[in-house]
């Protein structure tokens, strides 16, 4: 298997877990997964770059939700967070 087709695959899985994890939101939260979708949509992100960062929020919004932690308090506003996320320095190799 190439390294393209793990990539591949990874991400994949990673659309699915996304599925599953977003009916598992609070409204509120689900509200703010909504904004973030719609200003990832709008910006320059590849495809992969988006999925896995809404993974990511996902993964941390439902973490903190068990402990009443709102997306606010994890990440600002959809604004602010769109803002870390693009301008997220890249990894070193």
């Amino acid at each position: 298997m190439s390294l393209l087709e793990e990539t591949r695959e990874e991400l994949q899985q990673k659309v699915a877990q996304n599925r599953e994890l977003m009916p598992q939101l609070t409204k509120k939260n689900d509200q703010f997964i909504f904004d973030i979708n719609k200003h990832l949509a709008t910006s320059e992100l590849t495809e992969e770059q988006k999925v896995v960062a809404i993974n990511d929020i996902l993964n941390t919004l439902i973490a903190g939700q068990k402990t009443g932690a709102t997306a606010k308090q994890l990440y600002g506003t959809p604004t602010e967070a769109i803002e870390s996320i693009v301008n997220k320095p890249e990894p070193l190799p």
